[in-house]
């Protein structure tokens, strides 16, 4: 799948892994995120961190009506505030994606799957 993208200079189709990449580096640049992890991973119980190349099955760009929606899920530091990393990252995925694709992207959902004690 692919986001297309018109401008003067003709037509660019940027395909949803690139998305989900740049969201992915976004997120662990955050204070408190120790990595990014499967969506479904909730239900297995089990939280593994995801490895720099499989970073983008943890994210997910979905087409909607007026733009594009990124669900991350990451794994935060504990003895963090939760809501604070969330919002946070929330911004800096949001601001990055606008800067560098410049598409309308109607929400960025920031999913906690676990917390892991960092030494």
């Amino acid at each position: 799948m692919t986001v297309s993208k018109t401008t003067k200079f003709g037509s660019i189709k940027i395909s949803h892994k690139v998305i989900a990449t740049v969201a992915g580096n976004a997120a662990l640049e955050c204070y408190g995120v120790v990595g990014l992890t499967k969506k479904n991973s909730l239900r297995e119980a089990v939280y593994d961190i995801l490895k720099k190349d499989e970073m983008v099955e943890g994210i997910l760009v979905v087409e909607e009506e007026n733009g594009y929606r990124v669900d991350v899920s990451i794994i935060i530091a504990a003895n963090c505030k939760i809501t604070e990393i969330l919002s946070e990252v929330q911004k800096r995925v949001r601001y990055v994606l606008k800067q560098k694709f410049n598409v309308n992207f109607t929400s960025v959902n920031i999913f906690c799957q676990g917390i892991k004690k960092v030494d």
